[in-house]
């Protein structure tokens, strides 16, 4: 009995002492469980990184939420334009620069050119390129699947998507991509990875352990196995590799 008591005590403590990695629940997160095709390829990053933590799934919105209000430690995410005092609270490191898109139909009138009075599906944790060209209603969606989802109902006239990702998609939503037309003039690319709030306890050393494990996992073949599993056939972007080589140092 006391041993079991012991062994409880144990696991209670080790689980409070651990921090917490929190990765959003979005496509290409596509099960009920969570545990999409890319998610083996974040636990390998931490389990690379020898950091002792729970990783927890949460919705992309209260992600970037909880780093607004510093409530993060360390969280999977891209960054979003919030006040300079906010994001100084944190180290972030980029996993993968993804190409984003605007989409919309063939049968739009002068496509990209004139958005006012259009309705365009934005994802949270994207932003405009020049935002003088956006003068139509703004409707805030949380993946790539509201947005196109909207867009094939005609709810919106414009929708947003990470080009990587963007014709699985479709596929998915049976939209056939010779209907719609693309722009990379209109949303900036999105830069994907883990902020660490700089008042963790051993933040330097934290850093440190997530670039060494970043680079063990992008030169990994469980890294090249799964990407062979999302594109099949069709060629892997090239911005999942940008930086296989930037924390070969550490």
């Amino acid at each position: 009995m006391n041993k079991l008591l012991a062994a409880l005590v144990f696991a209670l403590s080790t689980n409070i002492l651990a921090l917490n990695i929190d990765i959003p629940v979005y496509p290409p997160f596509l099960k009920e469980d969570f545990s999409g095709i890319f998610d083996p390829i974040l636990k390998k990053i931490v389990d690379e990184s020898k950091i002792k933590a729970n990783i927890r799934h949460m919705p992309l919105k209260r992600i970037h939420l909880n780093i607004l209000n510093r409530k993060a430690e360390i969280q999977y995410a891209s960054p979003r334009q919030v006040d300079e005092d906010v994001l100084n609270s944190y180290v972030f490191i980029p996993f993968v620069d993804y190409k984003t898109v605007v989409i919309t139909k063939k049968t739009t009138k002068n496509p990209f050119k004139d958005l006012s009075g259009k309705r365009i599906a934005l994802q949270y944790s994207f932003t405009w390129k020049n935002k003088k060209l956006v003068t139509g209603e703004v409707v805030k969606v949380n993946s790539a699947t509201q947005g196109l989802n909207l867009l094939k109902a005609n709810r919106v006239d414009y929708a947003t998507c990470i080009l990587a990702d963007c014709f699985h998609h479709m596929l998915k939503l049976n939209l056939n991509k010779d209907d719609y037309l693309l722009s990379f003039d209109i949303v900036n690319d999105s830069p994907v990875g883990f902020y660490i709030r700089k008042d963790l306890k051993d933040f330097k050393n934290l850093t440190k352990k997530m670039k060494r494990g970043i680079h063990k996992t992008l030169n990994s073949p469980t890294f090249k196995l799964t990407l062979k599993k999302m594109y099949r056939d069709n060629p892997v972007p090239k911005e999942f590799y940008l930086y296989r080589n930037t924390y070969q140092n550490y």
